[in-house]
C-alpha cells in the first residue's frame, strides 16, 4: 500500500525524495523503504548487496560499512507518464505535469531553479550527443535521437557546429533518461565524463532556443 505521495517538482528542487535523502546509510534506507525489489552484489563484497532497486528507484551505497549512500536515481525516466508513478510500495510520485517527453527547455522554464545557477552540459558519447542539466545536487540526463547527424559523427558535430545550432537541433529530439540526486553539486558536475564537453548556464541555453 502506498504510504506517501511525493511531488516530482519538489524532488527536482531539493534532491530529497520523500523519506529518501543522500545523507542516509543502507540501514536507514531499509527502515524507510523496506526490502528492495532487486539488488546487486559488488565484486568486493561477499554478503552485503550495495546496489538496491525499487521499481524505477535505484540506490548505490559505499562498499565499506556502514555503507553510506553514494547517490540515488529515478532510472528509466523516459517511461514516466500520466499523473503518478509508483516508485515503491511506499512512495507514489506525483509528476506535476512532467513526463518522459519533457524537453530540457521545458524543465528550465518550469520555475524549478534559477536559470543563472543551472549548468547545462553537452558532449559526445560514443556516436551520440549527451546532454544533462545540473541544478545543485540534481542531475537530469536526457537521451537524444542523434540520427539527424548526417555522417553519424557526434564528435565532429559537437566540435564544428555553432552552439546555437546544436541547442536548436537537439532540444526537440530529447527524451528523459534518468534523474540523479548526488551527495553534492560538485559530484553532479563530476559525473559528466564526455568528450568535447560544452558547459553553459540554463539562461544561455534558453537564449539560444529563442534566437
Amino acid at each position: 500500500m502506498t504510504n506517501q505521495i511525493i511531488s516530482f517538482r519538489e524532488f527536482l528542487k531539493t534532491g530529497i525524495l520523500g523519506p529518501l535523502s543522500t545523507d542516509m546509510k543502507l540501514i536507514d534506507v531499509a527502515e524507510a523503504l523496506g526490502v528492495p525489489t532487486f539488488f546487486f552484489l559488488h565484486p568486493d563484497t561477499e554478503d552485503v548487496p550495495v546496489y538496491w532497486g525499487y521499481n524505477k528507484l535505484e540506490i548505490s551505497f559505499e562498499v565499506e560499512p556502514p555503507h553510506p549512500m553514494q547517490w540515488f536515481q529515478i532510472e528509466h525516466a523516459g517511461g514516466l507518464e500520466g499523473d503518478f508513478e509508483a516508485i515503491s510500495d511506499k512512495i507514489l510520485l506525483a509528476l506535476d505535469g512532467f513526463n518522459g517527453d519533457t524537453k530540457p527547455s521545458e524543465f528550465l522554464l518550469g520555475e524549478l531553479w534559477n536559470p543563472d545557477e543551472v549548468i547545462v552540459n553537452l558532449g559526445a558519447l560514443a556516436d551520440d550527443i549527451a546532454l544533462n542539466i545540473c541544478a545543485g545536487k540534481i542531475s537530469v540526463l536526457f537521451q537524444l535521437d542523434s540520427t539527424f547527424i548526417v555522417d553519424g559523427d557526434a564528435e565532429r558535430y559537437i566540435v564544428t557546429a555553432d552552439i546555437i545550432q546544436i541547442i536548436n537541433d537537439i532540444d526537440g529530439r530529447t527524451s528523459l533518461d534518468s534523474v540523479y540526486s548526488h551527495l553534492s553539486a560538485e559530484d553532479a558536475i563530476k559525473s559528466n565524463t564526455w568528450r568535447h564537453p560544452i558547459r553553459i548556464t540554463g539562461r544561455e541555453y534558453l537564449k539560444a532556443i529563442s534566437t
